[in-house]
């Protein structure tokens, strides 16, 4: 925060968007506004039962949050997470580090197709959690207002972006102490009432003119709907500021001087740029770690680093980045 506060911009904090300062009056004042304001409400499944506040029921931001800033979870033996993406994973081996006897991971298409990384999946089913693809909940049930289980219903396969469709006579219930609702996380209702035109799974374009009729309004970072690492954030940003760049020079909206950049370089000769194949490459080198068994009882490090031996391996792995490009650009392009 103190680099944040030396750098040779404004730093306004504190201040509510829509609330202490007008939508308006923010578009008025800049001649570019961009929106990274992330995506910070849970997204709700929209099933009997989740109205009813039962207790023991929890979204994914709520649980980590919690649990992260110290407080004491009593989740009991059974806890169903719903859900396929890395919050899910990260809520079910939460889970079974507060003590979980059987944590299950469900998940409404197949496991092909799983956003979630395969490293993490694969770590927590060495921690013990389980996993069920191809089902969707139906209804979260209670009594004297404690969950105590989720209704199932089986679906068939289908891509991601696809309606799941279910399979006849396939219901089921599973008891549980706890239910995560971990299904991906949208935009806040104050993006909605400032006019934008949001996306059903609540992102906007990365010109976000598009979505609003007006000229100079850019988005960056989850927001944009197009992953959700923090790498992906720090991408985005900076190709905001290149959209907001090219505004404020009078050049076409969108115009990516990286893309172009990139485009010289595909269009280069031969040079020395040497491509391998899956053949030739050597593997990353696999980091140790404790044991899955291990890894479920403690919240310390995981991971114990790299030898000497193979961190000089993984250097090794050269990808080429000490070669040295000159790029000349039309006159006027930037």
């Amino acid at each position: 925060m103190g680099e944040l506060q030396q750098a040779p911009f404004a730093l306004r904090l504190n201040v509510r968007v829509g609330m202490d300062v007008s939508w308006e009056q923010v578009r008025q004042e800049n001649a570019a506004v961009v929106l990274a304001c992330g995506l910070g409400q849970s997204r709700p499944l929209g099933i009997p039962g989740e109205e009813a506040g039962y207790h023991g029921v929890y979204q994914a931001l709520e649980f980590l949050g919690r649990v992260s800033g110290g407080e004491e979870m009593a989740i009991g033996e059974r806890v169903a997470v719903i859900g396929g993406g890395d919050a899910a994973v990260d809520c079910a081996r939460t889970a079974r580090r507060l003590g979980a006897g059987r944590v299950t991971v469900y998940y409404r298409r197949s496991e092909s197709v799983m956003p979630a990384a395969r490293e993490e999946v694969e770590e927590a089913r060495d921690e013990g959690v389980e996993f069920r693809f191809c089902v969707a909940p139906v209804a979260l049930d209670g009594e004297a207002g404690k969950v105590t289980g989720v209704h199932w219903q089986q679906v068939r396969e289908a891509a991601r972006g696809e309606p799941v469709p279910p399979v006849s006579g396939s219901d089921f219930f599973s008891p549980a102490d706890t239910v995560i609702i971990a299904v991906g996380q949208e935009a806040g209702k104050e993006l909605w009432d400032r006019g934008l035109s949001l996306s059903p799974g609540g992102a906007l374009p990365e010109d976000a003119s598009v979505a609003v009729g007006r000229a100079g309004i850019f988005v960056a970072g989850d927001l944009t709907g197009q992953g959700g690492t923090v790498v992906h954030a720090v991408a985005s940003g900076k190709g905001a500021a290149l959209r907001v760049h090219a505004c404020l020079q009078g050049r076409q909206e969108g115009e990516d001087q990286a893309g172009k950049f990139l485009a010289v370089l595909a269009a280069g000769g031969d040079g020395d740029v040497v491509f391998t194949t899956p053949e030739q490459r050597n593997p990353r080198v696999q980091e140790p770690g404790l044991p899955g068994a291990e890894r479920a009882g403690t919240w310390e490090e995981v991971r114990q680093g790299l030898t000497p031996d193979q961190a000089r391996a993984e250097a090794d792995r050269c990808l080429r980045c000490y070669r040295l490009v000159m790029v000349a650009l039309e006159p006027g392009s930037g």
